[in-house]
């Protein structure tokens, strides 16, 4: 595990830095690694890039310095490289979609990042085995794609008590992946028989009940709280489920709390049904799924180089992605363009059956502002013909066979159509 000591080092760098300017050159030398080499493995063990990583976690410094700090927020901010109080703001408000003073007010669990240490794998957590009783769950949907930051809507908006009367009550998150939408459904609510209040916006979700795996998260404060949601969350998808003799089951997966106790521990609810002895394993690549799909016009975003060279490390160094999301008209826009299999995007052009040109950047919606530097490529409506690979990392680029694949299901394709390639990261809840 050399890589995961030396990224540790690479974490611990960053933590006494915090409070000054980071490039990620300067961390990259101090652990002996190229920048393109530091950025793949930071990734991977991380989950997050170099830039996402130290922004979260000096916005996460701020907000517990502000538990024991009166100064005003600004001041707190400035320590930590917010040049104004506007900016903090505006930082604050999108990782979690509420405005300081509204967390403030209300002190509700905000999903913050401490330094980063791998979930111990040899940690056991309890699980308890139960037949569920059916009951129905009276809940609003979610309009983040990011739950935890529904959590932080629902929490300052007292929407619980809203529900309930008055009362307290305890708070179900319920998450399904739909197949059809291609995405994971999540809603907020509380039991139908303590729903006594006002219901407007909501929908009723009857939970079938059957086997479910339990597990109860570890002690928290409200600080880390939401952190030590997702790191039982990582242990039940990586360390419980595969040792055990039970695979998760398409239903209705759960957690609940209650917010008003401040007792900061939730239980999860997860489908499971028994292992067959025999399952099916992808042993390499493959093309999981080819289609055709109509895409509106749109507007790529990028820099051109002469060959495939190694260019996504300078991107990722520059927070060039970065610069093309911020130039997109807010969050919803970029959503959009990850929903509808957009991302970070590898296009070649091609004339007379050849690549001529190799780009590197970003789908964006039609008349997106193009940032300085950058150049683009106007596309026009029209349709894709679409391949899914599923396989490891390694594999998946040197697949072949997606041309052969798309013209077997009968679709014609243009000699020197621009060929785009790009990653799939599934949402973790």
């Amino acid at each position: 595990m050399e890589s995961l000591g030396t990224i540790g080092k690479a974490i611990d760098y960053i933590e006494e830095n915090l409070k000054n300017d980071i490039s990620i050159g300067q961390v990259a030398s101090a652990i002996g690694y190229s920048e393109y080499h530091f950025l793949r493995i930071f990734k991977k063990l991380v989950g997050l890039t170099p830039a996402s990583y130290i922004r979260k976690r000096r916005i996460s410094e701020i907000v517990a310095r502000m538990e024991t700090d009166s100064r005003p927020i600004c001041d707190i901010a400035f320590e930590y490289g917010f040049n104004s109080k506007e900016n903090f703001i505006r930082a604050f408000k999108a990782e979690h979609r509420i405005l300081p003073t509204e967390y403030r007010r209300t002190k509700n669990s905000l999903l913050l990042y401490g330094k980063f240490e791998l979930f111990p794998t040899d940690s056991e957590l309890l699980c308890d085995i139960i037949d569920l009783d059916p009951f129905a769950v009276v809940a609003y949907p979610s309009d983040e794609e990011f739950p935890p930051n529904f959590w932080n809507k629902y929490n300052a908006r007292g929407l619980s008590k809203r529900l309930s009367g008055g009362a307290c009550a305890v708070d179900y998150g319920v998450c399904r992946w739909s197949a059809e939408k291609e995405r994971l459904d999540y809603w907020i609510g509380i039991p139908e028989r303590d729903a006594k209040g006002d219901k407007s916006g909501t929908v009723r979700l009857e939970i079938s009940g059957g086997l479910y795996a339990v597990f109860k998260t570890p002690a928290a404060t409200h600080l880390d709280f939401i952190k030590t949601v997702r790191r039982t969350w990582e242990y039940i998808k990586n360390v419980w489920l595969p040792k055990s003799r039970f695979e998760r089951r398409l239903d209705y997966e759960l957690e609940c709390y209650v917010e008003e106790s401040r007792q900061f521990s939730e239980t999860i609810y997860v489908p499971v049904k028994i292992k067959k002895n025999k399952r099916r394993e992808k042993k390499m690549a493959e093309i999981i799924k080819a289609f055709r799909e109509d895409a509106p016009a749109m507007l790529f975003i990028g820099k051109k180089y002469p060959d495939f060279g190694g260019w996504w490390g300078e991107w990722f160094a520059n927070g060039w992605f970065d610069e093309i999301e911020r130039a997109m008209d807010g969050t919803d826009a970029i959503r959009a363009v990850w929903e509808n299999g957009g991302g970070y995007v590898g296009l070649e052009r091609r004339a007379d059956g050849n690549m001529s040109e190799y780009w590197l950047g970003m789908f964006t919606p039609a008349g997106t502002p193009v940032p300085d530097g950058f150049s683009y490529i106007d596309f026009p409506a029209m349709g894709f013909g679409t391949c899914w690979i599923y396989g490891k990392e390694n594999e998946v680029h040197n697949t072949s066979g997606c041309r052969e694949k798309l013209e077997s299901q009968g679709f014609k394709l243009w000699t020197d159509a621009d060929c785009c390639t790009w990653e799939s990261i599934p949402n973790i809840v």
